[in-house]
């Protein structure tokens, strides 16, 4: 059976999903009020054990497709380009987020208003009465983050989104155009539990 990649990565999820929350009934309730519950508890237990390892035989048989798939699915990304375009992608938004700070970051006064600043800072210093509540500063903060730069940054920002906007359509473009080769057992598999 084939599927598409884009359908391989929602089933890999799925899959993840259901192994992630493995319910395993592995109890039974022994009714005292049955005589025979009590004198031979195996034909209970039988039923139950049998249950039991029937659920435990499917779940592994799930985490070998899983795993099979997970295979086929990082051949296709290398084979295709797609592990390329991932990195691609990751690199992008992270430089998208250094330069998102950059723009966030407050910028640099001009030399007027860091001149009155530094001016006024000066003789809170050496005068204490006119310093306010605290007493008086040593240093004063100033943003090093220039105005072209922050400018430079916004341009950046922009250009790297459109940038990964196309590597994006690009990596869905192949993810629907590339198909997986899946077993026949594990389709049916997959059919049994609802999943495909």
């Amino acid at each position: 059976m084939k599927i598409s990649l884009k359908r391989a990565l929602k089933l890999r999820k799925e899959l993840e999903a259901v192994l992630a929350k493995i319910e395993l009934p592995s109890n039974v309730s022994l009714s005292l009020l049955i005589q025979q519950n009590v004198d031979d508890p195996s034909t209970v237990l039988a039923p139950g054990t049998r249950a039991l390892t029937e659920k435990i035989d499917i779940y592994m048989a799930l985490s070998v497709v899983l795993a099979n798939l997970r295979v086929g699915i990082a051949r296709a990304n290398v084979e295709q380009g797609i592990e390329n375009a991932l990195a691609q992608a990751a690199h992008h938004t992270r430089v998208m987020a250094i330069l998102k700070k950059l723009m966030a970051a407050g910028t640099t006064p001009s030399e007027e208003q860091l001149k009155a600043e530094l001016g006024y800072s000066l003789q809170a210093l050496q005068n204490p009465e006119r310093a306010g509540y605290g007493g008086a500063s040593r240093a004063v903060n100033v943003s090093v983050v220039l105005p072209e730069l922050q400018k430079k940054a916004a341009e950046g920002y922009l250009e790297t989104k459109r940038s990964l906007e196309a590597i994006e359509d690009n990596r869905t473009g192949l993810n629907s155009s590339v198909h997986l080769e899946i077993a026949e057992g594990d389709a049916n598999l997959l059919r049994q539990q609802g999943l495909i």
